[in-house]
């Protein structure tokens, strides 16, 4: 069922005239948001195998941010794993994260923890890393 399907549906259901774009009135505008909000809300409700997909990360020395190219800010993650040392990295707070940097020397190794640090110029999520990697 396409988009201007769903739309054409609900427009009948209302006893309203169909339309050949989702666009053409206003009225199928407004229709078009309801329908695009409902499935939003119904693909945020689980976490659907087919809406899943696997980001990758290849890390630099003594970088410690990254983009998350294909996220576009909407991201929930199900496991983050450092697949170089073979572990599931642990979430903490940015809290937590600016005591590490500004309190304590930067450790360099293998990364083990994250946090959500912001969006780039392209809309993808940005993570932080700790411990800075010592290489790729």
């Amino acid at each position: 069922m396409t988009y201007l399907n769903l739309v054409n549906n609900v427009l009948r259901r209302l006893r309203e005239t169909e339309v050949n774009s989702v666009q053409d009135t206003a009225y199928s505008k407004l229709i078009g948001d309801l329908v695009n909000d409902a499935k939003n809300t119904v693909e945020n409700a689980w976490d659907w195998s087919a809406l899943r997909t696997t980001l990758t990360v290849t890390t630099q020395a003594n970088v410690f941010n990254y983009s998350l190219t294909g996220s576009q800010n909407s991201i929930k993650e199900l496991n983050v794993l450092n697949d170089t040392s073979n572990f599931v990295m642990e979430y903490q707070t940015a809290h937590w994260f600016d005591s590490q940097f500004l309190l304590s020397a930067p450790e360099t190794g293998s990364p083990n923890s994250f946090t959500y640090n912001g969006v780039d110029s392209d809309g993808d999520s940005k993570i932080d890393l700790n411990t800075n990697p010592e290489g790729v």
